[in-house]
């Protein structure tokens, strides 16, 4: 009988280990992209108050110092920061966010009551204000780069109201592939860092 009743136990311990484990390995899948973690049906201040009890910076700092390291490769595109008028940005969770500048200040147009982390924008213009490639493709079929019209899409403008679309494609060992306004034909690889911009979320970049 008292076999019996350490079996029981001991099956109850296991069981309430496997629990443990499984709770473990959803929070994991979660936070790092393991699920779709885009907010449903959330408005802007649910999104903010969610952000605040939840938000971690220590990534995204880490981001912020990659901004400032020099790219490799022949320059592209560039635009001084102080001419950017307005950009757009697809961020982590596959939201397309549009910020634009109004007497020196950031606002963000998803909702303009929310206080905008100016110093992080400033980061974020780093990565998209310089572009630069290690080598060119002339190909046109984009899609093998996981580049066309759905792929992740960055747009910068200035105040005459002169834009670029960045499009961003796959990324692998040697870099990440991208195009620009929707040129889909010739393709260019960068070193890396650029795919660094889309792994902003937008609760990083609100002044929380």
């Amino acid at each position: 009988m008292e076999n019996l009743f350490q079996s029981k136990k001991a099956k109850i311990i296991m069981a309430g280990v496997a629990i443990a484990l499984i709770v473990l390995l959803l929070i994991a899948l979660i936070r790092h992209g393991g699920f779709e973690t885009e907010p449903k049906g959330q408005t802007p201040e649910e999104i903010a108050e969610e952000a605040r009890n939840q938000y971690d910076d220590d990534y995204a700092d880490e981001l912020d110092e990659e901004s400032a390291t020099e790219d490799d490769g022949e320059q592209v595109f560039f635009m001084p920061k102080e001419d950017v008028y307005s950009f757009s940005m697809t961020d982590a969770h596959g939201i397309l966010l549009t910020f634009d500048r109004q007497d020196d200040q950031w606002i963000y147009t998803g909702d303009k009551s929310l206080d905008v982390n100016e110093e992080r924008i400033d980061k974020i213009l780093n990565y998209l204000c310089d572009v630069r490639f290690k080598k060119v493709y002339d190909d046109k079929n984009g899609s093998k780069y996981n580049l066309d019209q759905s792929a992740d899409m960055y747009i910068i403008a200035d105040s005459s109201g002169n834009s670029t679309i960045i499009s961003l494609g796959e990324s692998q060992e040697k870099g990440v592939y991208f195009a620009l306004n929707y040129d889909f034909s010739k393709i260019y690889l960068n070193s890396g860092k650029l795919s660094k911009v889309r792994e902003y979320t937008l609760e990083e970049l609100l002044a929380l």
